[in-house]
């Protein structure tokens, strides 16, 4: 089994080399055709060519300028860089030198205390200078967090300053826009009264010349009312006599039918619309409410 797995692989590997060969010599063969045809392309094209290449010479010297111009910025930050680092070394070295030197002097300083100190009892005064030193540390450190706190409190008055000032320009803009609206919507009020005068004017002037004809029209306007009212009164007259010709009709039509009725004698129940007196108890219900209705009409 595990031949013919490999003899599989070796198979498959063959296959590829042969193609990636044969994909190989396509690509040459393109490449082969495509210079020829550049080649043909330029011998026919030589006298248009020598033109181009002027503009090429001078393009190529424009860049050629350029890249000068860029690697001597280069230098030029190279030299400055170079030197800053040489006065960064220069300073510590400085600061080393200073460093030894004072270490030397405290040294020196501590041999001469000492040997003062070999006279007197060393246990008592040494017990006292550590206390000293304990207190003198403790003063430090409230010295210390005293001016925090006084940076601190500064900082927020600045800041509280700040604000206010702030606010205070803000509310003044907002003052200044409000004048400046109101003394514009006077400006325009004063203007617009001012046209409404002199219109009234106007025609203050052109009613004198027109009142004779206003009183004509006046007049005109008033008959034509007058007319109009009493053709309306007479509509109305009209309609109501006849409205009362028509009910007039009407009950004269149901008298008829009532008459009629009396001869059957029938009996039905008594209707609750019932008049006592008017209408016998055997009429239709129907026929009294119709009757009801004229007596209220009347």
């Amino acid at each position: 089994m595990f031949l013919a797995v490999d003899e599989k692989k070796k198979k498959k590997k063959k296959y590829k080399e042969k193609k990636e060969k044969k994909e190989k010599k396509k690509r040459k063969k393109k490449k082969k055709k495509k210079k020829k045809r550049k080649k043909k392309k330029k011998k026919k094209k030589k006298k248009k060519k020598k033109k181009k290449k002027k503009k090429k010479k001078k393009k190529k010297k424009k860049k050629k300028e350029k890249k000068k111009k860029k690697k001597e910025k280069k230098k030029k930050k190279k030299k400055k860089k170079k030197k800053k680092k040489k006065k960064k070394e220069k300073k510590k070295k400085k600061k080393k030198e200073k460093e030894k030197k004072k270490k030397k002097k405290k040294k020196k300083k501590k041999k001469k205390k000492k040997k003062k100190k070999k006279k007197k009892k060393k246990k008592k005064k040494k017990k006292k200078k550590k206390k000293k030193r304990k207190k003198k540390k403790k003063k430090k450190e409230k010295k210390k967090k005293r001016k925090k706190k006084k940076k601190k409190e500064e900082k927020k008055k600045k800041k509280k300053k700040k604000k206010k000032k702030k606010k205070r320009k803000k509310k003044k803009k907002k003052e200044e826009k409000r004048k400046k609206k109101k003394k514009e919507e006077k400006k325009k009020k004063k203007k617009k009264k001012k046209k409404k005068k002199r219109k009234k004017k106007k025609k203050k002037k052109k009613k004198k010349k027109k009142r004779k004809k206003k009183k004509k029209k006046k007049k005109k306007k008033k008959k034509r009312k007058k007319k109009k009212k009493k053709e309306e009164k007479k509509k109305k007259k009209k309609k109501k006599k006849k409205r009362k010709k028509r009910k007039k009709k009407k009950k004269k039509k149901k008298k008829k039918k009532k008459r009629k009725k009396k001869k059957k004698k029938k009996k039905k129940k008594a209707c609750p619309f019932q008049v006592i007196g008017l209408y016998p108890e055997g009429t239709n219900m129907d026929i009294q409410i119709i009757f009801l209705r004229l007596d209220l009409f009347r």
